[in-house]
């Protein structure tokens, strides 16, 4: 079992460790995927992808299956986690993005749900849980990788695969994976400093789901469903094995 530092958090909370400086950070991204801020002279990775173990949407979740959190489920998959956050810190458009596949770590379509950065109320890691909760003031965008003959583009989503809750529910909540703990710690971080330590405020030194996710402003009973407070830990999918009937049993 592995068992990574705590992220680092400028805000702090249960576990967490300091955040390193500006320079500590950028240090351990190669210049060629940076780009410098103007004004603060930090240097920026292009992106930070986290690997995850679940991502859910109101009654919508997406976890992995039976494969565990080895290092042979990344192998299996060229290298790139099956279900993934990825920050993207391009000036003006900022976002974040969850990714998988319609059917978890199987086969089917690649799907994502990006969340600009502006669209965020507030967001927390739980180091203690390892659950990361995101609150949105506006709705997402839905896209699925298209497959022209030779080229795959992504593209907007030509039904909601989340049945509706993308739309309705405030709240994503996405469970930390042991092989992206610390990476997801340090993308928070460089979130923080970004375009001027912009969107500091909006992370929180402690956070919780309501009983209830209010969620947006849509029609109809959904977006006033009750989700639970908190996501179900990942437990590998058991195949019940077929009994063999008893020979010396009497008809």
């Amino acid at each position: 079992k592995m068992d990574p530092p705590p992220p680092f958090s400028s805000s702090g909370g249960s576990g967490a460790m300091a955040m390193p400086s500006p320079a500590a950070l950028a240090s351990s991204i190669p210049s060629s995927s940076t780009s410098v801020d103007k004004k603060s002279g930090i240097q920026f990775p292009k992106s930070i992808t986290c690997h995850l173990s679940s991502v859910r949407v109101g009654e919508y979740q997406i976890q992995e299956g039976s494969g565990g959190i080895s290092k042979g489920l990344l192998a299996k998959h060229k290298g790139k986690p099956p279900i993934s956050c990825t920050f993207h810190f391009t000036k003006g458009l900022g976002k974040i993005v969850w990714e998988f596949k319609e059917k978890g770590t199987l086969g089917g379509k690649k799907f994502r749900i990006s969340i600009k950065f502006d669209a965020i109320k507030a967001m927390h890691l739980n180091v203690a849980t390892w659950n990361f909760i995101v609150e949105l003031k506006t709705q997402p965008t839905l896209s699925e990788l298209s497959s022209d003959g030779k080229k795959k583009k992504w593209v907007r989503a030509k039904s909601d695969f989340t049945n509706g809750n993308a739309k309705s529910k405030r709240f994503h909540v996405a469970k930390a994976h042991a092989l992206g703990l610390r990476t997801l710690g340090e993308a928070i971080g460089y979130f923080e400093l970004f375009e001027g330590e912009k969107y500091t405020k909006i992370v929180q030194k402690t956070m919780s789901l309501p009983d209830i996710d209010t969620g947006f402003r849509v029609k109809g009973r959904a977006a006033k469903r009750k989700i639970p407070s908190s996501i179900p830990d990942f437990k590998p999918i058991v195949v019940e094995k077929k009994q063999k009937p008893d020979e010396n049993r009497k008809n």
